[in-house]
């Protein structure tokens, strides 16, 4: 059977939820972040762990009431081969082993499927690798799996603080209005799989998007522009070898133009 037309990813089914203006117009950022001024011109700096401006555990704790107990604590995914991060107790040999066995292979790194690297603020449950970056020179290589020391402890590095394992689009924009309304830094990620290092923020709230999986084909695009072929509507957490497999179950089946790398998610434009 041959394939079908051409068909294009034409829009994220992800929708960030816009705050309301009144409650952005409230925020006095000379009140939650550090005012720079340079060359008359005054910018707001973010604020970090360790900054009077940072949330409180209390905060925190509300922001993951509000997102169902989906707010974790992001460890490093080599965090079971040191003896602590950030004060937090992380070695075991098991998962250890499990990290070296595996910390070069992509499908490992940017698919949640196996050891958890994550604590739960709640405590009851675990998840794996939400916040894991393929290219690790971007997190300052901190706990490095090659040179692991059970005695000893690592630093988070340029990874974010927390993260968001979103589920729903208003867990999106939650996370949205308390980086805005905290003056935090904000990454929204789905397999850490960006070549420039934006999977991941030192010091950030991180919303992962990997559980949007809705899939959506339709054989006439009639969005902006003049193409009126085939296209697909995606959410947010695909990844291309999981479209490239339901492309294939259409009947009949249709191409869909992505990339080499069937962990990453596509690109829309």
């Amino acid at each position: 059977m041959g394939l079908g037309k051409l068909w294009i990813v034409t829009a994220s089914t992800l929708l960030l939820l816009k705050a309301s203006p009144s409650s952005a117009s409230r925020i006095n950022w000379r009140s939650v972040g550090q005012v720079v001024s340079r060359n008359d011109k005054e910018y707001s700096c973010k604020c970090y762990p360790g900054d009077g401006c940072y949330p409180t555990s209390d905060a925190w704790q509300k922001l993951n009431n509000t997102v169902d107990g989906n707010l974790l604590i992001a460890l490093p995914p080599a965090a079971p081969c040191y003896g602590s991060v950030d004060g937090v107790p992380t070695f075991d040999a098991a998962k250890c082993a499990d990290v070296k066995a595996n910390y070069n292979n992509e499908q490992w790194t940017c698919v949640l499927t196996t050891a958890d690297r994550i604590h739960n603020l709640n405590s009851s449950h675990s998840v794996d690798q939400p916040v894991a970056l393929l290219w690790t020179f971007w997190t300052n290589n901190t706990c490095s799996s090659t040179t692991p020391l059970p005695q000893s402890s690592c630093t988070r590095g340029f990874y974010g603080e927390n993260v968001i394992l979103a589920k729903t689009k208003e867990h999106i924009k939650s996370g949205v209005d308390f980086a805005r309304e905290n003056n935090l830094r904000l990454v929204i990620r789905n397999t850490g799989h960006d070549f420039l290092g934006r999977s991941t923020g030192y010091g950030a709230l991180v919303i992962n998007t990997h559980s949007f999986k809705d899939v959506a084909f339709t054989t006439k695009y009639t969005g902006p522009g003049g193409y009126q072929g085939g296209a697909v509507k995606v959410g947010a957490g695909i990844q291309l070898r999981e479209l490239y497999r339901l492309a294939n179950k259409q009947s009949p089946p249709v191409v869909v133009i992505g990339g080499e790398c069937p962990v990453r998610q596509p690109e829309i434009r």
